[in-house]
């Protein structure tokens, strides 16, 4: 709600849109994080439609870091097919499978994980050329985790049931993202030699 004020009374209330109050959330959170990471004036970031970002990042490497997200997140990277159900995960979801199938890398995946989305972020707030190898963390991140499910499947193999490995599979979520990261790895090397 804003309130109007005429001489110390109340003269008219009227309620604020959404869109206000999360630009006037933004607006503080940017002046946070601005003091935080040494003043960096983040409202320059967004004007113009985020131009900045995409003069620094360039489409193709804003594009892939979208189908990294996208695909460690949304789509499914494991799948598991039993009795003809068909139960997946997705690539971050993995490292609680892990954890639920006695991986001991679910906790360093998803650290891993979350650091390779955090990390894509490192060139605005980091000067330096080196901050442009942040952007092997993804590859890094995608490998790893598939690497733990490979590990925890050959654990399965033989046993009473069998194989249960060939019930696991790996399926869109993990070669989207795999994709993703090595476009994000080539431009974060290829960046990081262009301005050495």
């Amino acid at each position: 709600m804003e309130i109007e004020l005429k001489e110390g009374v109340a003269a008219a209330v009227s309620l604020v849109t959404d869109d206000i109050l999360l630009k006037e959330k933004t607006a503080e959170l940017g002046g946070r994080l601005g003091t935080a990471l040494g003043n960096i004036d983040l409202a320059s970031l967004q004007g113009n439609g985020g131009s900045l970002i995409v003069a620094r990042y360039g489409k193709v490497l804003l594009g892939a870091y979208a189908l990294f997200v996208i695909g460690s997140l949304a789509f499914n990277a494991v799948s598991m097919s039993m009795l003809g159900n068909s139960m997946g995960k997705s690539l971050f979801a993995v490292t609680s499978l892990l954890s639920e199938m006695g991986g001991d890398g679910g906790g360093s995946v998803k650290m891993m994980m979350i650091l390779a989305y955090i990390g894509a972020g490192l060139p605005i707030v980091w000067p330096d050329r080196r901050a442009w190898l942040a952007l092997l963390l993804p590859l890094v991140a995608t490998l790893w985790a598939i690497f733990a499910v490979m590990k925890i499947m050959d654990s399965l193999g033989g046993g009473i049931m069998g194989d249960m490995s060939d019930l696991i599979s790996i399926d869109f979520g993990f070669y989207l993202s795999l994709v993703a990261a090595i476009a994000l790895a080539a431009g974060g090397v290829k960046r990081f030699l262009r301005t050495a």
